[in-house]
């Protein structure tokens, strides 16, 4: 890695990918995927899913606008272990070399940190060189694997030489004994233990003619009577490079302004002279900085390729250009590299952002730090694309003239990329000062994206229709739809109101916004999100009883979730297929999907999905009579909620554990009056009518049950099943009361609600429960 590679996203994985598939990061796009292509099929199998995230890993395959980043950085994980144990056979072991992993980018770092579990079981050898800055990503890998490797991790902390091994360094690389008594001290002094500064004041002493080769040793000239060696290795490599011709100094510069490791092309473009000028002599500057020691050749193909020797030197070369000479050589270098290699501006904007940061160009810094956000929001490296927009964010907030829509667009930006990580307070009061923005302006599009993003975050912190800033934001975002131009950003808004309104328990509504959001989402390519809310659509249709729509629509969100692959999509789809057939009365095909569903979503890392998976498999457990299979699940729902803060669904799991406790004999109604408060508080309507059908039916099952009580409950639960249309609710709650009718002794009543109850499963073709049958 060099210094500029911690802002390029997944850079240090990329560049390991290219180094096993035997292609260099100046090969041509087609031919860097044919060399992928070609070892995974060896390694995978020809069409393996993996080969594609490898290609993505590199920007040579596109992924989807809605996948989830945890997901895809876990299909990056599979992939590259994959590849790094299929070479590293017991035939064949591996040696993998990270230096400079100090800069190396937090993706990377991240990535890399996964695998090191993985490489441990195979025939790998994992080296990482770093500087010890214990703030860096890079570290971050010397940290995990100190904590999670035991003893198949060795760290080695190079220290100075002590002063006996310095002078033997000396003398192995000079006749030391030959030397002036003072020079030799001087010498030994200044190194200090450092073999490189030693190493440097040799080819001091070489180029200045101070010491000359006999026998193969190094003899000091009669000429040594005295030497001036700088204070500092800074000193020494300044000097050494002060000590070259013009013409080659300006070619080091060049080099150095480009990066530690640049391409002779490169520096050729970025020197081409006014055409009255004769042509510098790169190619001869170039092999006099190689003899010199102060660059090495570290690619002849597909095109001569060099590094600085060492990162001092480089640094050394760049601070010593006058900062007026350095902002015009980088906006050279800028140019150059736009010009060299015009189809891969995407991949290189972070570089061409930096080069023209430096040479003052405002304009083109933020065009292309825009760019690299966007890019590394592609690849979903997400810590690299806020770091590119809150600059870019930064650069126009400075710009007094900058139009109000462009300083919306960029606070926008960086808001979207942190959604995950950054304190959500922070992303709140960001996007409510772009909301008073965009109302003043009077731009419907973007305050329409400002209320789909503030929808997510308020979302994402758990917050609901109950909440008053939620609700505020729903409502004015409900108004503002219609108005809304874009379809993308209209159907995101809907979709997400649909999802809301079906927590709020106003169906009809739910089914029509988020039914209408599917066709534009997908076409927008944002067909996870599409798919979705196909199977949200689906799952209120068969809230509602319609059972034919409810199939239809699911297997269009099935459908879509296939073709998304992404696994929360996958796992939703299947938790909504189980929730239907629960809804169904067929609790066993239920108990299939919830639970695979439920395993797909733990296997992809998402809690709030597995959350939701247990406290559905609880549920379709106790309605089938299997209390104790039910409790496992009410546990894992309480740990997982609490992890997630999930108050809503936690205190629901009280009310069906108390079901549960009451179904194995230990009857506590008391145990339902705090989540039925919640309910209550919360405004949620279908909540607090399942709380209530619960106790209902498990006080009619004690052994003396308070009947005034359970009346009370069924006739409220099956009032508000009927309020919000959730037809085999009712149902069920009918029937349920019917048989509690029967056992207190009022057959006539019970009769009647039997009927009832009966003539609505028939007309939907529903099962009613066993628990209650």
């Amino acid at each position: 890695s060099a210094s500029y590679d911690q802002e390029r996203p997944y850079h240090l994985a990329a560049s390991l990918v290219l180094a096993l598939a035997g292609a260099a990061e100046t090969d041509d796009p087609p031919i860097v995927r044919k060399a992928v292509v070609e070892v995974a099929d060896l390694v995978f199998g020809v069409d393996s899913p993996r080969t594609f995230y490898l290609l993505q890993l590199l920007g040579l395959e596109d992924g989807h606008p809605d996948d989830d980043p945890a997901v895809l950085h876990s299909q990056y994980d599979t992939a590259l272990a994959g590849l790094i144990g299929g070479i590293a056979t017991g035939h064949a072991p591996l040696i993998l070399i990270c230096e400079d992993v100090h800069w190396a980018d937090a993706s990377s770092t991240e990535l890399l940190g996964g695998l090191l579990e993985r490489i441990q079981q195979t025939t790998t050898l994992l080296i990482i060189v770093t500087r010890p800055e214990r703030d860096s990503h890079g570290w971050d890998i010397i940290a995990r694997a100190d904590r999670e490797l035991a003893e198949s991790f060795t760290s080695s902390r190079l220290r100075p030489l002590n002063p006996d091994i310095s002078r033997e360094l000396v003398a192995n690389l000079l006749e030391i004994e030959s030397l002036p008594d003072d020079i030799r001290a001087l010498v030994l002094s200044r190194a200090e233990g450092n073999p490189f500064f030693i190493e440097e004041l040799v080819r001091m002493l070489v180029e200045r003619d101070l010491i000359e080769e006999v026998d193969g040793r190094w003899i000091a000239t009669s000429a040594i009577t005295t030497l001036d060696v700088p204070n500092t290795l800074h000193g020494l490599l300044a000097s050494r490079l002060d000590a070259l011709p013009p013409d080659v100094r300006r070619t080091a510069m060049a080099a150095a302004v480009i990066g530690r490791r640049f391409e002779a092309r490169l520096v050729s473009s970025a020197l081409k002279p006014a055409e009255a000028t004769d042509p510098p002599d790169v190619a001869g500057d170039l092999n006099t900085l190689e003899g010199h020691g102060v660059i090495k050749l570290v690619e002849t193909r597909p095109e001569l390729a060099y590094s600085f020797r060492h990162a001092l030197t480089h640094d050394v070369a760049y601070e010593s250009i006058l900062r007026r000479e350095r902002r015009r050589i980088h906006a050279d270098v800028a140019a150059a590299i736009t010009a060299t290699y015009p189809d891969r501006l995407a991949e290189l904007s972070p570089v061409l952002a930096r080069h023209y940061g430096e040479a003052g160009d405002e304009d083109q810094g933020l065009r292309y730090l825009l760019l690299a956000g966007e890019t590394a929001l592609a690849r979903h490296a997400m810590p690299e694309s806020h770091g590119f927009f809150t600059r870019a964010a930064a650069l126009v907030a400075a710009q007094p003239d900058a139009p109000v829509a462009m300083k919306i667009e960029v606070a926008l930006a960086p808001a979207e990329a942190g959604i995950r990580f950054v304190p959500a307070d922070q992303t709140i009061a960001v996007l409510e000062e772009a909301r008073a923005d965009a109302e003043r302006l009077g731009d419907t599009e973007l305050l329409a994206r400002v209320y789909a993003l503030l929808l997510r975050v308020r979302t994402l912190l758990d917050e609901n229709y109950a909440s008053p800033a939620y609700r505020e934001v729903m409502d004015r975002a409900h108004a503002l739809a219609p108005q809304v131009q874009t379809p993308e950003v209209r159907a995101f808004l809907e979709g997400m109101m649909g999802q809301v309104l079906r927590s709020a328990d106003e169906y009809e509504a739910a089914v029509e916004l988020a039914s209408r959001s599917v066709a534009p989402l997908e076409a927008a390519g944002r067909v996870g999100e599409a798919g979705f809310n196909a199977a949200i659509t689906a799952d209120v249709e068969a809230s509602r009883g319609r059972f034919a729509e409810a199939d239809r629509w699911i297997a269009r969100g099935a459908e879509l979730a296939s073709a998304s692959r992404n696994p929360n999509v996958i796992a939703d789809v299947e938790l909504m297929k189980g929730r239907i057939a629960a809804a169904r009365g067929e609790l066993e095909n239920a108990l299939v999907h919830t639970t695979l569903g439920m395993k797909t979503a733990e296997g992809a890392g998402n809690i709030q999905c597995t959350l939701v998976g247990n406290f559905l498999v609880a549920d379709q457990q106790l309605r089938t009579g299997n209390a104790q299979a039910a409790i496992p699940h009410l546990e894992r729902t309480f740990e997982l909620g609490a992890y997630c803060n999930a108050e809503a669904i936690v205190a629901l799991g009280h009310a069906w554990l108390a079901a549960a406790q009451a179904q194995i004999g230990h009857l506590d109604a008391d145990g339902f009056a705090v989540p039925l408060q919640q309910a209550q508080a919360a405004g949620s309507r279908s909540g607090e009518a399942a709380v209530r059908l619960h106790r209902a039916i498990a006080i009619a099952g004690g052994s003396s049950p308070d009947w005034e009580m359970a009346f009370d409950d069924f006739e409220r639960a099956i009032a508000l099943f009927a309020e919000i249309n959730a037809r085999p609710d009712q149902a069920r709650a009918l029937h349920a009361q019917a048989n509690a009718l029967e056992t207190a002794g009022r057959e006539v009543d019970g009769q009647a609600k039997l009927v009832e109850a009966l003539a609505m499963f028939d007309e939907m073709g529903i099962r009613p429960d066993r628990v209650t049958a």
